[in-house]
C-alpha cells in the first residue's frame, strides 16, 4: 500500500474542494493562453514532467475520476481499478496539449454537474481501491482537488523556470 495522506488538501490550507474544482478550468485556461508551442516540451517542477505531459495527465485523471465517481454511485462496494501513471504517460509525448485542455474542460464540466447534484448519502458512498483502501465520493473529490492544485503549481513552476 502506498503512503497517501489522509487529507490531501491539508497541506494546501484546506481550501473548499468544490471551489477548487470549479476554478481550475479557468486557471488552466489562463496558463494555457500564455503558452507557445515551444513551451509544450519544457521540463520543470518537482516531477520533471513536461507541460505537455502535465496537461495530458490532467485530462486522463479527470477521465479516471469521472469513471470512479459513477462506479461508486452505481455499485455497492465498488472495486476501483488502479492504473499505472508510468504506463499511461508513455504516449503523452505525442499528446496534443490543446486537445488535452479541451478534454479536461469538457470532462470537468460533466463531473461538476454530477457532483453538484449529489445528496449526503451519495457523498458518503464508498468503493475499495487496492492502494487507497476504502474511499468515499468525498475522499475522491478531495483527491481530485489536491491533484488540481499540485498540477497547476507544477505548470506555474515550469513556466517561471523557463
Amino acid at each position: 500500500m502506498h503512503d497517501y495522506p489522509d487529507d490531501p488538501l491539508q497541506s494546501a490550507g484546506n481550501p473548499d474542494p468544490f471551489e477548487v474544482l470549479q476554478s481550475t478550468p479557468l486557471r488552466l485556461e489562463v496558463v494555457f493562453e500564455r503558452l507557445t508551442p515551444d513551451d509544450y516540451d519544457l521540463v520543470g517542477g518537482s516531477s520533471l514532467r513536461t507541460i505537455r505531459e502535465l496537461l495530458a495527465g490532467l485530462a486522463d485523471f479527470e477521465t479516471v475520476s469521472a469513471f470512479r465517481f459513477r462506479q461508486i454511485l452505481a455499485e455497492d462496494n465498488a472495486g476501483l481499478q488502479p492504473f499505472s501513471w508510468a504506463s499511461w504517460s508513455e504516449r503523452y509525448d505525442r499528446a496534443d496539449p490543446a486537445l488535452a485542455v479541451a478534454a479536461f474542460r469538457a470532462l470537468r464540466s460533466w463531473n461538476l454537474s454530477l457532483i453538484s447534484s449529489l445528496d449526503l448519502d451519495d457523498w458518503l458512498r464508498e468503493g475499495y481501491h487496492p492502494q487507497l483502501g476504502v474511499v468515499s465520493i468525498d475522499d475522491l473529490v478531495r483527491r481530485l482537488a489536491a491533484n488540481d492544485l499540485a498540477r497547476l503549481e507544477e505548470l506555474e513552476a515550469t513556466l517561471q523556470g523557463a
